[in-house]
C-alpha cells in the first residue's frame, strides 16, 4: 500500500519541482514565442505580399496602357489611309501618290509589314508588303475580307503562331462615292512595347476570344494548364500555381479588339521570402525556448538540488533506519539552508531520543526474561524439594541421595553462571536431570527417550524451555495412568528454523483446552498454568515473531508440544 502511494522512480522527474517550474516557464515561452510568430507573419505577410501585388498590379496596368496605346496607334494607321484616299478620285490613277503615303508610313512604323487595298469584287488596287510575302491578288474568300464587308468599321485577326495580327476595314474615295477594303498587316505584336522581366516561366500571351495565342512572349503555344487558368480567370488579378510556380495572373481587355491581354508574373520570390522568413524566424523562436529552458533548468537545479538531497536523506533514513543518516549539505538558497538545517538538527533529536528508547526498552525486555526465567526456577525447586521430602520420608534414602545429586547437575546447568543462553547439548543434559529426578519420585512409572542429531548440539537456545513442558506431560498426561508412560524428546532442523518437540503418550488434552492455552500466551490476564506461557514468552521476547508453540494432541492418544525457534535470525549477545 505504501509503495503504491509513492510516486514511482520513473514519474519523479516528471512530478518535481524543477520539471514543473521548466514545464510552466517553457509553456508560457513557448505560448509568447509562437503568438509572436504569428503576429510577426501577419504583419510580414501583409506588408511584403500587399507591396509585391500592388507592384505587380502597377506593371501590369502598364504593359496593359501601352499595347492598348500600341494597338490605337496602329489602328490611327487606317484612320490616316482613309484620310488619304477620302478625296481621290481615282485610286489606280493616285497609285504614285499612295506608294509615298505607304513608305511614309511603313518606314515610320517598322513593324507594319504590309499594306493593301482591295476592290469589293476582291481584285487588288495595291500591294504593298515589305516581307516579299507572296500576297494574293484575290481575296474573295478571306476572312478578314468577308469580315470587313460585314463589318466595315474594323477588324482585328490574328494569323497563327507567327505572332502577327491584320487588321481589315472599309474604306472610301470619290468622297465616299466608292469603297474599297484596307488590309494592315503587323508583325510581332509590339514585343518592342516593354521589355519587362517576369522571372522563371512568366510570359505575355495574347489571345483571342476562342483561347488561341496571337501572340506568346515564350514558347509556340498555349499550354494546357494554361489554357485552364485563361478560361477560369476573370478579368483582373489573380494569384494561380501551375509547373510547380506561384504566379500573379494579370488579364485585360485591348481596346478595339476582341483579344485578351494575359501577363504572368512569377510570384515565387515573394513566397520564398516568406518561407525563410518564417523558418527563420522559427528558428530564433526555438532558440530561444531552448535557451530559456536550460536558464530555466540551472536556476531550478540551484533550488531543487538542495531538497533533493533532502528527500533522498529522508527517504534512506525511512528505509534503513536513523543509524544511516548523514548531514544533509547546507546548500542553495536562504530558505534551504534553514531547512536543511533544521532537518539536521530534528534528526539528531530523533536519533538521540530514539536511541534512549530502545535502550530502555533492551533493558525492559532483559528484565522479564530474567523475570520469566526466575519464575520457573521456584516453580521446580518447590516440585523437586518437595519429591525429596516424600522419599526421605519413606524411607528411601538412596533414591533421595540420586535426586539431590540431579538436583545439583540440574541447578548447576540452570544458574550457568548468570547466561539464560546454553548450548542445546547443555539444555538437553538439563532436561536428562530433570527426568532422572522424576523417575525416581515416581518410581519408574515411565519411560524417556532423547533424539537430537549432534551436529544440532552446540546452537544456543533459552536455557530452561524442554523442561517445563516435560513436567506438564509427567503431572498432567502420565500420572495415574494405566502402564508405562512414555516421553520422547526428537530435535530437527526444518530450513532454518530448530524444532524441538516433546511428545507424551498420556491422555491427551481437549481441544477447548488447547485453544485455552493458545488464548493465555497473548493475554496477559489469561492464566492456564506458568510452564507453557513462560516457554512461550521467553522464545518471543527473545527469538521474534517467528518463533511459535505448537500444541499437537488426541485424546488417550497423547500430546506433542513443539518449539519452533529460528536459527539464523537469533540475536548473539543479548545478555
Amino acid at each position: 500500500m505504501e509503495s503504491a502511494q509513492r510516486t514511482t522512480g520513473k514519474n519523479k522527474f516528471f512530478h518535481s519541482i524543477g520539471f514543473r517550474l521548466s514545464a510552466s516557464i517553457g509553456a508560457v515561452v513557448a505560448t509568447f514565442s509562437a503568438a509572436l510568430i504569428i503576429a510577426a507573419y501577419l504583419v510580414f505577410n501583409n506588408y511584403t505580399v500587399s507591396s509585391a501585388r500592388r507592384q505587380y498590379q502597377e506593371t501590369a496596368n502598364t504593359v496593359s496602357a501601352n499595347y492598348d496605346n500600341y494597338f490605337s496607334s496602329v489602328i490611327s494607321v487606317s484612320n490616316c489611309i482613309a484620310s488619304l484616299t477620302y478625296n481621290l478620285s481615282d485610286l489606280t490613277a493616285s497609285k504614285d501618290s499612295l506608294v509615298n503615303e505607304f513608305d511614309s508610313i511603313m518606314a515610320v512604323k517598322s513593324d507594319i509589314t504590309g499594306l493593301a487595298l482591295y476592290q469589293y469584287d476582291g481584285k487588288a488596287y495595291y500591294l504593298h508588303d515589305s516581307t516579299s510575302r507572296n500576297v494574293p491578288t484575290n481575296v474573295t474568300g478571306a476572312s478578314w475580307y468577308q469580315a470587313a464587308l460585314v463589318n466595315p468599321t474594323l477588324n482585328v485577326f490574328s494569323r497563327g503562331a507567327e505572332n502577327v495580327f491584320m487588321m481589315s476595314k472599309v474604306i472610301t474615295f470619290n468622297k465616299g462615292e466608292d469603297s474599297t477594303v484596307l488590309l494592315v498587316t503587323v508583325s510581332s505584336v509590339a514585343t518592342s512595347i516593354y521589355q519587362l522581366d517576369l522571372g522563371t516561366n512568366g510570359k505575355i500571351i495574347i489571345y483571342d476570344k476562342d483561347y488561341h495565342a496571337v501572340y506568346l512572349s515564350s514558347g509556340t503555344a498555349l499550354e494546357d494548364a494554361e489554357t485552364t487558368l485563361l478560361k477560369q480567370g476573370v478579368i483582373g488579378f489573380s494569384q494561380v500555381s501551375f509547373g510547380g510556380h506561384n504566379f500573379i495572373l494579370s488579364q485585360f481587355t485591348i481596346s478595339n479588339t476582341t483579344w485578351r491581354l494575359a501577363i504572368f508574373q512569377n510570384f515565387d520570390a515573394v513566397t520564398q521570402t516568406l518561407q525563410r522568413f518564417i523558418v527563420t524566424t522559427i528558428l530564433l523562436i526555438v532558440g530561444m525556448i531552448v535557451a530559456s529552458i536550460l536558464v530555466l533548468f540551472l536556476v531550478s537545479r540551484s533550488v531543487t538540488k538542495p531538497i533533493s538531497a533532502l528527500r533522498s536523506s529522508m527517504e534512506k533514513v525511512e528505509e534503513q533506519g536513523y543509524q544511516s543518516y548523514e548531514p544533509v549539505p547546507l546548500t542553495g538558497s536562504i530558505e534551504t539552508k534553514d531547512l536543511a538545517r533544521n532537518y539536521n538538527e530534528m534528526i539528531l533529536r530523533i536519533k538521540t531520543l530514539n536511541e534512549d528508547i530502545l535502550a530502555e526498552q533492551n533493558a525492559q525486555r532483559l528484565a522479564e526474561l530474567h523475570a520469566l526465567q526466575n519464575q520457573i526456577n521456584p516453580h521446580f525447586l518447590y516440585n523437586t524439594l518437595d519429591s525429596i521430602v516424600f522419599l526421605i520420608d519413606d524411607g528411601q534414602n538412596k533414591e533421595a541421595s540420586e535426586m539431590v545429586v540431579a538436583l545439583s547437575r540440574f541447578f548447576r546447568i540452570s544458574i550457568s553462571k548468570g547466561h539464560n543462553i546454553i548450548s542445546l547439548s547443555d539444555e538437553i543434559e538439563h532436561v536428562r536431570n530433570y527426568l532422572l529426578i522424576q523417575k525416581i519420585r515416581y518410581k519408574d512409572s515411565f519411560e524417556y527417550s532423547i533424539d537430537v542429531p549432534e551436529d544440532l548440539l552446540g546452537l544456543q537456545v533459552i536455557k530452561l524451555i524442554l523442561q517445563p513442558i516435560v513436567e506438564n506431560a509427567i503431572q498432567h498426561g502420565l500420572l495415574n495412568r494405566e502402564g508405562v508412560g512414555k516421553i520422547a524428546i526428537k530435535g530437527q532442523m526444518e530450513g532454518d528454523m530448530l524444532l524441538l518437540s516433546v511428545h507424551d503418550n498420556g491422555y491427551g488434552i481437549m481441544p477447548y483446552k488447547v485453544q485455552d492455552i493458545y488464548a493465555s500466551f497473548v493475554d496477559k490476564n489469561a492464566y492456564n498454568g506458568v510452564g507453557l506461557k513462560n516457554v512461550y514468552q521467553r522464545l518471543k521476547i527473545y527469538f521474534g515473531d517467528k518463533a511459535d508453540v505448537r500444541i499437537d494432541s488426541e485424546l488417550d492418544e497423547g500430546t506433542t508440544v513443539t518449539l519452533k525457534i529460528p536459527v539464523k535470525e537469533r540475536k548473539i549477545n543479548e545478555e
